[in-house]
């Protein structure tokens, strides 16, 4: 794993602004983000490119799971990026990495969410589900910072390093006699 030195700068400085577990969450953050940050254009790029198989068998039960996914990655990341900034001591632009996750998972998961028929509402409270759920696994206070981390890990590196190919996963989970290798 590498972590660009802009973001994380040394590690006797980065342990001086963050608490050990504060550190692991962002570091889990710069390995899962995409090269490059995506923009509006290739969010609507890739989300017309997987809707565009949405009326295939399964397909479009497959994309409301992914945009699922998508939104509780997005509010993981961003209590994640809340936690660190109210870590004392902080860099104001520690989170910043994980904000970035937060914003793109979260709008494809809405644009994916409305591609198969999910109402607005449906999906804002998915998302305010979703976020309740995780302040109450870190004690609405960030103590638990640690919960945050696991669940990065579980659920947004394969998300983050490629929608398609986790949708794929899904795909075949569900219907391994049609999607299977």
């Amino acid at each position: 794993m590498a972590f660009s030195d802009e973001f994380l700068g040394t590690g006797v400085e980065i342990m001086n602004r963050m608490t050990w577990i504060a550190a692991a969450v962002a570091a889990c953050a710069a390995s899962i983000s995409p090269s490059q940050a995506f923009t509006d254009a290739d969010l609507d790029r890739l989300a017309a490119e997987i809707l565009e198989s949405k009326t295939a068998p399964g397909v479009g039960d497959a994309i409301n799971d992914l945009s699922s996914e998508l939104i509780e990655c997005s509010a993981i990341t961003m209590v994640s990026a809340i936690c660190i900034g109210k870590t004392p001591g902080q860099d104001s632009n520690a989170g910043q990495p994980l904000e970035n996750i937060s914003s793109w998972t979260g709008k494809l998961g809405v644009i994916l969410g409305s591609g198969v028929g999910l109402s607005e509402r449906a999906l804002s409270t998915r998302l305010r589900v979703t976020a309740d759920d995780i302040m109450r696994d870190v004690s609405s206070s960030c103590r638990n910072l640690s919960v945050l981390f696991e669940r990065i890990r579980k659920s947004c590196e394969a998300l983050v390093a490629s929608p398609t190919n986790r949708l794929k996963q899904i795909l075949v989970a569900r219907q391994p006699s049609l999607y299977g290798k």
